[in-house]
């Protein structure tokens, strides 16, 4: 007879005191004289060749003595050549490559070689079509130090898997069913559709002989029944091995026989991990009285707990990543406090992020999905690099300098390795000789690291020429470093803090002492204060500075104005400016409101070697914070993104370059497309032309400073929808809403053919809108051309990051031209009355438009933040405490005039 390769099932495991064996299993009728044979050949010229006769049990037991166990750090592999034989003639072949390990269940632990595993994981949906980036996409997951891959939307192919099993990634393996009785039919109970269910299981567990494979999965967010409850018990039946999962697990009745795993999807981080939560609860909650938002219901299994999605990229909030694309740098603050969490707590063995790469738009209409840690061009993104010091196997926990001495305190978080795989390199001289002390107070020298896996131990260093500090702090560049490939386990920067200060007068001009201020007034409104270096210009008019200079240089604009991002101020009106001196410096007291918000005062501690010390508090506040929403999962603390003071620079700043805390620096053109973003924990910031006039930020590590252009050098650049250069033809509603537009206004109409009229001189132009559930589309034309077919109506992506009711997002770009003809140009909006799919209404809205060109020069603002947050992060992740204006509190930071390139020193 003839029997399918696939009915013969390959199966490592131990066999109690004779060691590792190969099972391999079989079905079908055989003669009384059946055999099987064995070839099995592996590392360091290893070869097994045995022969069995066979039983009624069907499987053949091949004991193996000698061979090397798989794990994920050390992945050996054997060619295993199995045939099933009667007589002479050769019923079924089977070739693969296998690997050796145990796997068994401890209460709530899961062990791989007899080791509780813990999972560094990725969520990953492979293009099958593209085999070259997926194995680029491995190599930087490797790289990443990520060991566990879950397969989201569908399974792995066999392809992939082989490569698991070549690179050392664990795998959960997933059928191809979710959503099934949510946002699908409900097939899951219906006789008719069994096979549909079974059919790709079996397909499933066609490559159920690859070691890499830990986990199998029925499908993730769907509804139990009877055809997943038939799919689990084949699988069961096929391969009583492996553990067995299912997402959602609370909709499986309790009478029936549980799942393996428990997986738990967007935990919270202030939540315990080892915790069978009802996710059910956690997805469809509309509120909960706790802080986190998620009514927390549990069932009360001893199974491992894994957290198939934690901590997922920023992707939902679209809106934040695009006025700040910082928050992906800032997402290390959460998955770092997921993975400490995890690697702590017993009965959770790990979890994964929420995902391996962007999707590129060929899966269910999900093209802006930028939701992995490498672009959908197989490029790390900056999450990608946050991940891989999260993971990193070599964790230094604390570090002190003394003098020349750097002590490490280093855990081992390998699962089956010794430390002294690594060598330390510090400022890229690699170090081996050591002082180790012991969890116990002993103490060894060595010649270089160990220490067996989740082992903790002080390492000390000798540093000759350590302790010499430098105007960016004491820093040491700490990397743990593979002596057999040179691969990374760990990198770190240390930073020896001191107190930032300006030496006064220690600019080039200025040997010795500075000049002192003194205070004129000018004709008119102005107010004149400076020394024959430095300039500052007043309008007692505005209350405001005008214009700064540096030996007649001018680079400041304008300012201090406060910058609090989420939250609409209104116009600045001045009430007093007031100047006196201080010595040799001068107070300048500037109070005022902005309308209908807010009462502020400013005051400004001139020094006369350009320094400006700036502090803002808050006197009255008419409105409220942003506050707390629910979000779909989740939520948002409200507040603010930023709090903050702002200047405005001056044109012709090019450069900008920044130190952060831990030493890191930073360097980027303004006049190429910079990121505009913020840089949070900064020690200085330098912002300068090429002859380095400019401005320079100075702090502890506790500002961030964020540069945005801007506009309002020429404010006749921007159109506001009341702005009489907008003319709307038809039966278009002006409407009030202060809560993201422009100046409070936007202007909308549903009626097909009404248009917006825009006549500008230029080179280029801007169109923002809201988006929201209401809104239709458009056709824009430029110079009489359609230009685009514009709709605003959330994509799919936004809507997981939402609140019931705040689904509207504001000032959102709807269309861009640049590098037009200077000269007079037409853009013009028409309302087509068309719905996309999902919207409820017809509406196109318009807030306002940039106009660009030469006569338009466009300003940069320095916002030096002293508070931050992204509040619609959400979904478990963790936020910082909401950003406020409070009344009475006062808040300071510093900036300094530059004419050729000072410095702060550190004391």
């Amino acid at each position: 007879m003839e029997i399918n390769k696939n009915l013969l099932w390959l199966e490592t495991g131990e066999k109690g005191e004779k060691g590792m064996a190969l099972t391999v299993r079989f079905t079908g009728r055989i003669g009384e004289s059946a055999g099987m044979g064995l070839l099995l050949t592996g590392p360091d010229g290893y070869r097994l060749e045995q022969k069995l006769f066979l039983t009624e049990e069907k499987e053949a037991v091949f004991f193996c003595p000698g061979v090397s166990l798989w794990d994920p750090e050390h992945p050996f592999l054997y060619h295993a050549a199995v045939t099933l034989e009667c007589g002479e003639k050769i019923l079924a072949v089977r070739e693969e490559n296998i690997g050796f390990r145990t796997l068994e269940k401890a209460g709530k632990e899961l062990l791989w070689n007899h080791t509780p595993l813990k999972l560094r994981g990725i969520c990953y949906r492979e293009r099958k079509e593209d085999r070259e980036g997926t194995k680029k996409d491995l190599e930087l997951f490797a790289a990443a130090h990520i060991n566990f891959l879950r397969s989201i939307y569908g399974p792995f192919s066999g392809h992939l898997l082989q490569l698991c099993d070549e690179m050392g990634f664990l795998a959960e393996d997933t059928a191809p069913f979710y959503e099934v009785g949510q946002e699908k039919p409900a097939l899951q109970d219906l006789p008719h559709c069994r096979e549909e269910f079974l059919k790709p299981v079996k397909r499933l567990l066609e490559d159920g002989c690859h070691v890499s494979v830990l986990i199998w999965s029925l499908g993730h967010d769907c509804a139990w029944g009877a055809n997943f409850r038939a799919a689990a018990e084949w699988i069961r039946m096929q391969d009583p091995l492996r553990p067995l999962t299912f997402h959602l697990p609370m909709s499986i009745p309790e009478e029936e026989e549980q799942m393996d795993i428990w997986p738990v999807h967007y935990i919270d981080w202030r939540q315990p991990f080892d915790v069978c939560f009802d996710q059910m609860v956690i997805f469809h909650t509309p509120g909960a009285e706790n802080e986190i938002g998620y009514m927390t219901a549990q069932a009360d299994y001893e199974v491992p707990v894994l957290h198939e999605v934690w901590s997922p990229v920023a992707c939902h909030n679209r809106d934040e990543i695009l006025h700040d694309p910082a928050v992906r740098r800032f997402w290390r603050e959460s998955i770092s406090r997921f993975w400490e969490k995890a690697y702590r707590t017993s009965g959770c063995f790990g979890g994964a992020v929420l995902a391996g790469t962007d999707e590129d738009g060929r899966f269910e209409g999900m093209g802006k999905y930028e939701w992995g840690i490498l672009d959908r061009e197989h490029k790390p993104k900056p999450e990608y690099r946050e991940l891989r010091k999260a993971y990193a196997p070599a964790a230094v926990l604390s570090s002190r300098l003394e003098g020349e001495e750097l002590t490490l305190e280093v855990e081992n978080r390998f699962l089956f390795t010794d430390l002294s795989v690594c060598r330390l390199f510090v400022n890229n001289r690699e170090v081996r000789d050591m002082l180790v002390q012991g969890k116990n107070g002993s103490e060894r020298r060595t010649d270089g690291l160990t220490g067996e896996p989740g082992s903790r131990q002080k390492v000390t260093v000798r540093l000759p020429g350590a302790g010499k500090q430098t105007a960016a702090g004491e820093r040491m560049e700490i990397r743990f470093e593979s002596r057999d490939n040179g691969r990374c386990y760990g990198e770190y920067s240390l930073i020896r803090r001191g107190e930032r200060k300006v030496e006064e007068g220690s600019g080039p001009e200025n040997k010795g002492k500075a000049e002192a201020f003194s205070i004129r007034q000018q004709e008119g409104d102005t107010l004149l204060i400076g020394n024959r270096i430095f300039a500052f210009l007043f309008s007692r008019k505005d209350c405001l500075l005008r214009e700064a200079s540096v030996k007649g240089r001018r680079v400041l604009a304008g300012g201090p104005m406060l910058n609090c991002t989420g939250f609409l101020p209104g116009d600045w009106k001045g009430k007093t400016i007031d100047a006196k001196q201080d010595g040799e410096k001068v107070l300048v007291t500037i109070t005022g409101s902005y309308e209908g918000t807010m009462d502020v005062r400013f005051v400004l501690t001139l020094s006369p070697d350009g320094a400006i010390d700036t502090s803002y508090e808050v006197l009255r506040l008419y409105r409220h914070m942003p506050h707390k929403v629910k979000a779909q999962i989740g939520i948002s603390p409200g507040g603010l993104l930023e709090k903050g003071g702002s200047w405005l620079l001056a044109e012709g700043l090019e450069t900008f370059c920044c130190t952060d805390a831990e030493g890191a620096k930073e360097r980027m053109s303004l006049a190429a497309d910079a990121p505009w973003q913020s840089w949070h924990h900064i020690c200085e910031a330098v912002i300068t032309d090429q002859k380095g006039f400019g401005v320079a930020v100075y702090s502890d590590g506790s500002d961030s400073v964020r540069l945005q252009k801007d506009p309002m050098l020429s404010p006749e650049a921007v159109v506001n929808d009341r702005d009489g250069r907008m003319h709307f033809t038809g039966d278009w509603h002006r409407m009030e809403d202060a809560c993201g537009n422009y100046r409070g206004t936007e202007t909308l109409s549903r009626k097909k053919g009404d248009c917006m009229h825009l006549s500008f001189m230029g080179t280029g132009i801007r169109l923002y809108g809201p988006l929201d559930i209401n809104y239709g589309m458009c056709r824009i034309c430029l110079d009489g051309q359609e230009a685009e077919i514009a709709g605003q109506y959330p994509d799919k992506v936004d809507f997981p990051g939402m609140s019931r009711g705040y689904e509207k997002r504001y000032g959102v770009l709807l269309f861009e031209a640049h590098g037009l003809p200077e000269g007079e140009h037409s853009l013009t909006v028409t309302v087509l009355g068309e719905a996309q799919e999902g919207a409820q209404n017809t509406y196109t809205s318009i807030d306002y438009a940039v106009v660009e060109g030469i006569r338009y020069p466009e300003g940069i603002r320095l916002h030096v933040n002293q508070d931050y947050n992204y509040p619609r992060l959400v979904r478990g992740c963790y936020m910082r405490p909401a950003a406020e204006l409070v009344p009475g509190r006062k808040e300071t930071f510093r900036i300094r005039l530059l004419s050729g390139g000072e410095k702060g020193e550190w004391k």
